[in-house]
């Protein structure tokens, strides 16, 4: 008591700096001379008048020194409203010793017990008590041998009770004394390593894909958990921002719904193939990305049999089949002429004969559809009555394909002849749909031996309803 601030300089301005040293009383006696001292980050010089109170003295040039004493906190982040343990480190670096240390609890911790001091190199032992009213824990040797030397390192981990909200990092400061009296100057052994913040909540991400395409969407779902209890936060605000290509998102944020998801649409992707990244948030630790890749992929549409392409049109009949190949996740989809879009799910055919033009493109998971491309067709038509089959001669290793066409459903009766009139081989066809028909045949006769090179008749009888239709062709056969 009795201290005070100096409340102007000389210019009249008063004082920005805080109280250089606090007096608290008993420290000295009226008979002590107490020396004071007083410690600089930066080289300077000043004066300094002692006339308040009982307190007088005198000032001898004053020395600027550097701060020397270092401290560290284990862990740097805590969670909220439980249990936890914060190892407080002081490393002494002075060159006398330190007699006392007092470390205070700052504000959203309170205070449940201190661990077993550890000192290296080891000496003699220390003990730790926790002053309620001033939330500091004090360290003293148990002995009057027992100071911490230079070059020793001095350990204790304080179990404490974190609060329930988040916090950001703060300062776990302390009072260092040293064997002379004085107050022992001390600094962060790293940038911010005497920090601890308090975390309350964890952020996942996942994005529905993670190739998109042009212009197209995607879909993050971002779960926000309440770490101590694992249950799933409602109506948290989620930050959303995207930090590297082109595309739309929300207006900033959204939240989160009773199972503590939010889900966010991200569309008009991309003006370019590129790389998306987009920065989710909440709170005031978590953050996350997630990125997807942007691309422009071009569909494949082939013809099967019966086709040929030429002069960049493809010429088929009504029974050529029209394939799409997917891609990845994405769906195909076309659409004949002018008709409607659909998806591709098994192959096509074009029954109408002419000019055609078919319309294909891909499209993504949110049903975006990607780049539309064309190609020209012409279906030549089909002698409805006309039986034939391909290839014509044949290799019996390869087969052939004996084709007719069914004005309606009918029973179909195929015998293969030889040119002495023989039976080689014959199949009895239920009655299929009305459309072109395509048997295969493997050159081989009904004990399932290969036929010999040569001439073989085909006979197909057709029997409609209103009268039987019989065709006849001639297959060779080369081996």
């Amino acid at each position: 008591p009795g201290f005070s601030e100096v409340d102007a300089d000389n210019f009249g301005i008063k004082s920005s700096y805080p109280s250089a040293i606090v007096f608290e009383q008993g420290v000295a006696i009226p008979t002590q001379i107490m020396p004071l001292t007083i410690t600089l980050k930066n080289p300077g010089s000043i004066s300094l008048s002692l006339s308040d109170g009982d307190i007088k003295g005198k000032s001898a040039p004053i020395k600027a020194t550097t701060l020397i004493a270092t401290c560290m906190v284990w862990p740097h982040e805590v969670s909220a409203n439980s249990n936890g343990t914060v190892t407080y480190t002081v490393a002494n670096t002075v060159d006398s010793d330190i007699i006392q240390i007092r470390i205070i609890i700052p504000e959203g911790f309170t205070y449940i017990n201190a661990g077993t001091i550890s000192q290296l190199p080891v000496e003699q032992a220390w003990s730790a008590a926790y002053n309620h009213s001033s939330r500091c824990v004090l360290l003293t040797p148990n002995n009057d041998n027992g100071y911490l030397p230079k070059g020793a390192v001095l350990s204790i981990p304080i179990a404490v009770y974190t609060g329930k909200n988040e916090q950001e990092a703060i300062k776990w400061s302390s009072l260092i004394i040293g064997r002379q009296g004085g107050i022992v100057p001390t600094q962060e052994a790293i940038n911010g390593g005497s920090e601890v913040a308090i975390t309350a909540y964890s952020l996942t991400c996942q994005v529905s894909t993670d190739k998109v395409l042009l212009g197209g969407a995607a879909t993050i779902t971002a779960s926000v958990i309440y770490q101590q209890t694992g249950t799933p936060t409602s109506g948290a605000t989620v930050t959303v921002r995207v930090i590297n290509g082109q595309a739309s998102i929300p207006a900033g944020t959204v939240t989160t719904d009773a199972s503590g998801q939010a889900y966010i649409l991200v569309t008009n992707i991309g003006t370019i193939t590129e790389t998306i990244t987009v920065e989710i948030g909440y709170g005031l630790f978590n953050t996350q990305t997630v990125s997807f890749q942007v691309i422009s992929p071009i569909p494949e549409l082939s013809a099967g049999k019966n086709s040929f392409p030429d002069k960049g049109k493809i010429y088929a009949n009504p029974v050529t089949p029209f394939i799409l190949t997917p891609f990845g996740s994405f769906t195909c989809e076309y659409k004949l002429d002018s008709g409607n879009w659909q998806r591709f799910s098994q192959s096509f055919t074009i029954d109408s004969s002419g000019e055609h033009t078919i319309y294909y493109r891909y499209a993504d998971e949110s049903g975006h559809p990607g780049g539309t491309y064309t190609a020209s067709i012409f279906i030549s038509p089909i002698q409805t009555t006309k039986l034939t089959n391909f290839p014509n001669p044949f290799n019996p290793c390869e087969g052939t394909i004996i084709q007719y066409y069914l004005f309606s459903p009918a029973d179909v009766l195929i015998q293969i002849y030889n040119l002495f009139g023989e039976l080689v081989w014959m199949k009895n066809i239920p009655a299929g749909q009305q459309e072109t028909q395509q048997i295969p045949w493997n050159g081989k006769n009904g004990d399932g031996e290969v036929v010999g090179n040569g001439s073989y008749i085909c006979r197909v009888s057709i029997k409609y309803p209103s009268g039987d239709v019989v065709m006849m062709r001639k297959i060779g056969v080369v081996k």
